[in-house]
């Protein structure tokens, strides 16, 4: 039995709230994109990276729905709770891997084998296993890390050894460029997905925001 402190939520709330997720995912990109533009690259990693929760509170409410739907029961409360966890937020917003290592590297040597190398070969077999554990890796890292480079992004902090300060203004353009195109791209999908697959009244009611990389 329900209590009034802790309502039972519908399907419709759900999608509802995965719908809106997603358009504020649209509009923290847009955000991005724009502080990027006015080389404000720790403002525009900020922004990407609270776009990236957004994203993943999207998919966990549609999770939800879909389980209201088989017949279960949840609270607000236990929406509430969910949507305050930052990490898992980002584990549900990571939808793609993007590799890339500075030249040399073992990452960079195996992107290179994979392009030159006969796709039969062992050099390519190898370099798609390099690959794979690389990519496995970085999708454990990834939630942990966005979290960590959100507050990178906003605020100014003593380094670890104590000798200099992390400062946001100090972010590199490409180090932000490529977060911001990475999100942009989950994003991209989340939505032309979510417009296939939404009940037509939340489709129909508004258009999500179009996603925008930087220039």
């Amino acid at each position: 039995m329900q209590t009034k402190n802790t309502p039972a939520v519908t399907v419709d709330y759900l999608t509802d709230g995965a719908y809106y997720a997603l358009e504020q995912c649209g509009i923290l990109l847009r955000d991005a994109v724009a502080a990027y533009g006015r080389e404000s690259y720790g403002s525009a990693i900020a922004f990407a990276a609270f776009a990236r929760e957004e994203l993943g509170k999207s998919r966990l409410l549609e999770a939800f729905a879909k389980r209201v739907a088989s017949g279960q029961t949840m609270t607000v409360g236990e929406v509430r709770a969910a949507c305050d966890d930052h990490e898992e937020k980002q584990r549900q917003a990571a939808l793609s891997v993007e590799l890339y290592g500075t030249e040399g590297s073992t990452i960079d040597r195996a992107l290179r084998t994979k392009t030159r190398a006969d796709p039969q070969s062992r050099e390519a077999r190898e370099a798609d296993e390099q690959l794979r554990v690389a990519a496995e890796a970085k999708q454990k890292r990834a939630p942990a890390e966005r979290a960590r480079l959100r507050e990178q992004g906003l605020y100014v902090d003593p380094d670890d050894a104590g000798t200099s300060w992390s400062r946001p203004n100090e972010t590199p353009k490409e180090d932000a460029r490529r977060f911001i195109e990475h999100a942009a791209n989950d994003f991209s999908g989340a939505r032309e997905r979510f417009g296939r697959n939404a009940p037509t009244e939340i489709a129909k009611r508004d258009v999500l925001p179009a996603p925008q990389w930087p220039e």
